[in-house]
């Protein structure tokens, strides 16, 4: 299952909201961890409200305090590099 990431300039440029991928997991490798006759919700991740967000650990640094300011910033910092 290959599943599209959402970077975080396309939710600024876009003003997209994260769709939350709810996959039916009921299998771990070999082991069956629910019947296959059940339904099941399994949320990838959730969404979490911004002023509860101190900081974003990207795969570059962290970006504290975000903001369209600071995340700006940030990106503007990657681009020079």
């Amino acid at each position: 299952m290959n599943k599209r990431t959402v970077s975080i300039e396309e939710i600024i440029e876009n003003k997209k909201y994260i769709k939350i991928f709810d996959d039916e997991i009921k299998k771990i490798g070999t082991e069956w961890i629910a019947p296959a006759e059940i339904s099941t919700f399994n949320p990838a991740f959730d969404i979490t409200p911004h002023h509860l967000i101190t900081a974003i650990i990207t795969e570059s640094g962290v970006i504290y305090h975000p903001n369209i300011e600071t995340v700006t910033t940030y990106e503007n910092a990657l681009i020079k590099k």
